[in-house]
């Protein structure tokens, strides 16, 4: 579930003997502490516990005011590059107690260490074609599509603006090991190759407390409140609200492949069901919702009732898109159905798994 972290310590006790000095490498804090964006550091790695094709983390400690940051992967870290598995949560704690172990610091020092970024993903097996499933991706709740960040295998949407908030990221994991793994990996995935099954990889990135402050489900969990920061420890007492939160952002997605041509529509939906029809590589889905939000004019009461014409807007086309799909093209239900069993296979393996809970965050119908 957790992937990608930064945590940051600020009164460090411990040391980096059991790291290995990055030579001739030094980052700026830019990304991390803003205010401190000329501030210089010592670079280090700290091996994972995997013999075969280990990741390294990384780990800096700022010179000036002694703070560490500690950056990427632990499920990497735990399990090896191109893994094709996820952390539960007693491997998330086993990977908390090891790193605090290699960097000389008790367990709850880690555990306060505060989160400035975090990624949220599980790899879901499904027999549809990777290339397929990335046409249909059409939009993802309020985030925008980035496209010249999209290949025939990963697709992006991130939020609007210049500021980093979050991030929907899906790609073809299987491709991923195939091309980089090693040939044990490669074996892997030849094996799932043959049963005509991909893995295809989900997650979210929040970059920092306000990506957390933004989503109910995680605000009302995390009790956030001004100058209290997200801790190692509130990730720990909230794994199960990950898990929630995870599924809640896969029903947000939008698919559109094409339009079911016998359905009969009705004269008052008529000219949106054209317009759907006329989508393809010139225009997409999102091109046409916002060419029509736009166009609502700005001569309302209030900001909030603008806001509210133009979700009107995107409510009736998306509600279109799931009245009128073709049944015979890949569509949102498929993406939620291989979510669903990904699920159980889940609960069935991990003990005390909210199954019922995050089922329905992920079925749950959007307004």
């Amino acid at each position: 579930m957790i992937d990608n972290v930064t945590i940051r310590l600020k009164d460090f006790s411990g040391n980096f003997e059991n790291c290995r000095i990055k030579p001739k490498r030094k980052v700026l804090i830019k990304s991390l502490e803003p205010e401190k964006d000329d501030e210089k550091s010592d670079v280090y790695q700290l091996k994972g516990g995997t013999k075969n094709n280990p990741y390294y983390l990384k780990v800096w400690q700022s010179r000036k005011t002694g703070k560490v940051f500690i950056q990427g992967s632990l499920r990497k870290w735990v399990m090896g590059n191109h893994c094709l598995h996820d952390l539960t949560l007693s491997m998330f704690i086993g990977a908390i107690e090891s790193l605090a172990e290699k960097l000389n610091i008790c367990f709850d020092e880690l555990t306060n260490g505060r989160i400035t970024r975090c990624e949220i993903g599980q790899s879901v097996s499904t027999k549809h074609p990777i290339p397929e499933i990335m046409n249909a991706l059409a939009m993802h709740g309020q985030l925008k599509m980035a496209k010249n960040l999209r290949y025939e295998t990963t697709i992006y949407f991130k939020n609007e603006g210049s500021e980093d908030i979050k991030q929907m990221k899906v790609y073809d994991k299987t491709a991923e090991v195939a091309s980089k793994g090693k040939s044990g990996h490669k074996k892997m995935v030849k094996g799932l190759n043959r049963n005509g099954i991909s893995m295809l990889r989900i997650e979210v990135t929040l970059y920092n407390k306000k990506s957390f402050e933004g989503e109910k489900i995680l605000r009302e969990a995390f009790d956030i409140r001004p100058k209290i920061d997200i801790t190692v420890g509130d990730l720990i007492l909230n794994y199960s609200t990950l898990y929630e939160y995870w599924a809640s952002e896969v029903n947000k997605f939008v698919v559109f492949s094409a339009i079911d041509e016998n359905k009969k529509v009705p004269k008052r939906k008529r000219s949106i069901v054209e317009e759907l029809k006329e989508l393809g590589a010139e225009k997409s889905l999102e091109d046409l919702v916002e060419e029509k939000k736009n166009l609502c004019p700005k001569e309302y009461k209030t900001p909030a009732s603008f806001r509210n014409a133009r979700s009107k807007i995107r409510k009736k086309y998306v509600d279109a898109v799931a009245e009128f799909h073709s049944t015979e093209t890949y569509r949102k239900n498929l993406l939620k159905m291989d979510a669903t069993r990904h699920l159980k296979r889940k609960s069935n393996r991990e003990e005390n798994f909210p199954y019922l809970d995050i089922l329905n965050a992920l079925w749950k119908p959007r307004k």
